[in-house]
């Protein structure tokens, strides 16, 4: 018995041995099991305040797609009113009247004839008279012409003086409507600017 002694002894103290080294292997896995749990609950903390941030962001979306819906309304009912004010305008005015076009070079778009247009081809025409280009019997149908275009310019300048007195008032009840509804949206949106800043 004596003999076998020494041999417990140091199988008692290698497994002693082994004992500490796993105690302290243990100890270093709860310390570090520990560390995560504490970085799960933060972090879990952190996913529950962003899902919060998101509902919140989600209510203040439908708030706005509601007051976006409101305000197309207002719109539609604002186009409603000048597309009114249009109507009882051109009926004012009587019948439509079609504009001048003339066919392009080689088919090309056509172009409306404007009073800028007229002048610009009246400059042209005067410039190349000045400069000799047109003699004999052409130059009776370039002052012919030029003639004919003076007479166009007078006469659209007339009818634009008298279409713009007409539009005027019509204009006048348009834009107080457009008026009226611009501030009921404004009043609108300084409702829901709380909303929409916080």
């Amino acid at each position: 018995m004596a003999e076998l002694k020494p041999i417990l002894d140091e199988k008692r103290k290698l497994v002693d041995g082994k004992a500490t080294q796993y105690r302290t292997t243990r100890d270093e896995w709860n310390a570090r099991t520990k560390e995560h749990t504490v970085t799960r609950n933060e972090l879990n903390a952190e996913v529950r305040e962003l899902i919060q941030n998101v509902r919140q962001q989600r209510e203040i979306r439908e708030q706005m797609n509601e007051l976006v819906r409101e305000k197309k309304t207002v719109r539609s009912q604002t186009n409603t009113a000048v597309r009114d004010a249009k109507s009882s305008l051109e009926a004012e005015r009587g019948e439509k009247v079609e504009p001048v076009v003339e066919q392009g070079y080689r088919g090309r778009r056509e172009k409306k004839i404007t009073v800028h247009s007229l002048r610009r081809d009246l400059d042209r025409l005067e410039r190349e008279f000045e400069q000799g280009r047109h003699t004999g019997k052409n130059e009776k149908k370039v002052m012919v012409r030029m003639k004919e275009i003076a007479a166009q310019v007078k006469a659209m300048k007339r009818k634009r003086q008298t279409k713009h007195t007409t539009f005027t008032s019509y204009h006048c009840v348009a834009s107080i409507r457009f008026k009226i509804c611009c501030e009921q949206c404004e009043a609108h949106l300084q409702a829901m600017a709380p909303a929409m800043l916080g």
